[in-house]
């Protein structure tokens, strides 16, 4: 089994000021986040709630909704935590698409003996043979899923490339040689959503990145992620993210 890393970053939050902050997000990216001092309440999507406490670390598929609440340490008041983005393919797919990955590590040790090794150093190769090994540690604990067809991976990718365009459900079919009605029940099938939200998650996290990382407008980050009407972004964004898009922009986390 052929697995490779293609990006990875790093970063870490010390914090006093964040006690029972809740914070929703979506990225386009795996997230393993570990918790050094207080803790995280997590639901992924409409999963179970997890406690993360001290130690403990979660895992966040890309394009996952995550919906987190921010403990600090009573002992010290402050919440620290470090995290891994990464994007993985196995087989030349994305490891969310063809594993179904736990939402936290069973034992906490995992996480803790190769954060230490990604961390310990800034030299680009060491960091990558940490995150390999966590990988390789993460594997066993996953679940492989259906395999998907091929012409169901191209609607995928079509739409992961090009979601920032108009984009019909005649074209999505076309690509499986389907009718628009055979097309629905099975994108539903091996996505577990419809193709308009799936599009829509793409483009919201978009959004939320370009809410970060510019200072364009609200008008014109709706309309960079795809979306033709403010209106319906925004409304959108408040249903995924539980805030506007102007509130997400000035939260700090």
């Amino acid at each position: 089994m052929t697995v490779e890393i293609r990006n990875l970053r790093k970063g870490s939050l010390h914090n006093s000021m964040c006690n029972r902050l809740r914070h929703i997000k979506m990225l386009p990216c795996l997230s393993i986040v570990q918790a050094l001092e207080g803790a995280y309440e997590v639901r992924l999507d409409n999963g179970s709630l997890q406690w993360v406490e001290a130690g403990a670390a979660f895992i966040a598929p890309r394009y996952v909704r995550q919906d987190i609440t921010h403990y600090v340490s009573e002992s010290s008041g402050y919440m620290s935590a470090r995290w891994i983005f990464l994007e993985v393919t196995v087989e030349g797919a994305y490891l969310e698409d063809v594993f179904e990955l736990p939402p936290v590590f069973p034992d906490p040790g995992i996480p803790r003996r190769f954060f230490e090794d990604l961390f310990a150093s800034d030299d680009g190769c060491d960091s990558m043979i940490a995150a390999y090994r966590l990988v390789q540690a993460l594997l066993p604990l996953a679940k492989r899923k259906e395999r998907l067809p091929d012409g169901m991976r191209d609607v995928l990718s079509f739409l992961r490339i090009h979601f920032r365009e108009k984009i019909t459900i005649r074209q999505l079919a076309d690509i499986l040689h389907l009718s628009e009605s055979a097309f629905y029940p099975v994108f539903r099938r091996y996505s577990g959503q419809t193709a308009v939200s799936y599009l829509n998650t793409l483009r919201l996290t978009e959004a939320a990145s370009l809410l970060k990382s510019t200072r364009s407008t609200i008008t014109e980050i709706a309309g960079a992620s795809g979306f033709s009407n403010v209106f319906y972004f925004s409304n959108q964004f408040k249903k995924q993210y539980g805030c506007s898009p102007r509130t997400y922009r000035e939260q700090d986390l």
